[in-house]
Formats: C-alpha cells, sequence, structure tokens
C-alpha cells in the first residue's frame, strides 16, 4: 500500500475520532492499530510512541505519525512497510454515538 493509501485511511480515523485539523487523538491511534492488529503491540507502548512523536495534546499529525511508525519499526524489529500495510488494510473505522446523542435521536422512537 502506498503512502497516499496511508494518509486516506488516517484521515478517516482522524474524522470518525473527532480530530481537528488534520490531527489524530489518541484514542483514535489506538483503535486503528487495533483494528489493524496490531496485537505485538501493548497499551503502554503505543502510549510511549504516541507521546514521543508529538507534544501536542490534540493529537497527531500525519507527518508525526510517519515518525512513530518508524519509531515502533525500530523498537520491536518489525518492518515499516508490513506496519504501513497493516494499518491501511484496517477495517473502515466505526463511528460510535454517545449516549446523549443515541437518546436524541431515539427519543421518539419508544
Amino acid at each position: 500500500m502506498s503512502e497516499k493509501d496511508l494518509q486516506e485511511k488516517f484521515g478517516l480515523f482522524c474524522e470518525i475520532s473527532g480530530g481537528k485539523e488534520g490531527k489524530l487523538p489518541f484514542k483514535g491511534l489506538k483503535q486503528w492499530f487495533k483494528q489493524a492488529q496490531m496485537t505485538v503491540l501493548t497499551d503502554d507502548d503505543l502510549q510511549s510512541a504516541y507521546s514521543t512523536a508529538t507534544q501536542d495534546k490534540e493529537g497527531i499529525q500525519f507527518s508525526e505519525l510517519m515518525s512513530l511508525i518508524g519509531n515502533i519499526s525500530a523498537a520491536k524489529q518489525m518492518d515499516q512497510k508490513d506496519i504501513n500495510d497493516r494499518l491501511c488494510g484496517a477495517t473502515k473505522p466505526q463511528q460510535t454515538i454517545s449516549d446523549d446523542t443515541a437518546a436524541k435521536v431515539y427519543k421518539d422512537t419508544v
């Protein structure tokens, strides 16, 4: 898969997880890696790599994601292309709605 494919998937996860200005919040990144079945990484591994790649509490930008992937690749002795391919192959992110939103949507249907 190409970097363009990865960038498109990044955009989808940003949108679904509420990222602003092209930034992916940690919860979205965690969901993405989980859907990509990156089971070799613990939540702590991902949090550490995320904290190293960005200091922004709002989220990680695409260029920082590429750095994060490189760092994970080196630390876990994984092929960077394999990580990219897994992330590109992750299922489309599922948008979840909050209980408040569900209550507003479904209040008249009960």
